[in-house]
């Protein structure tokens, strides 16, 4: 995630969208209590349910972008 984030820091003002979807998806992770809650490895739905959760609203469509190139 890092490493996606500071590359999009880079590029230019048309990839800011895509940016603050990195950002936001990267404090959702941060959020998650890890000691009780268990992460599916290769569920996109589940994975968009458990981050649903977390942030209390769904999830955009570039969010859900940048999480599918995260998990694939």
């Amino acid at each position: 995630m890092k490493e996606l984030e500071c590359t999009l820091e880079k590029a230019s003002q048309q990839d800011e969208m895509l940016l603050r979807a990195v950002k936001t998806l990267k404090d959702l992770f941060l959020k998650i209590d890890y000691k009780y809650e268990e992460l599916p490895e290769f569920s996109f739905e589940k994975m968009v349910e458990v981050l649903k959760e977390v942030n209390g609203r769904e999830l955009t469509g570039r969010q859900e972008l940048v999480l599918k190139q995260i998990m694939f």
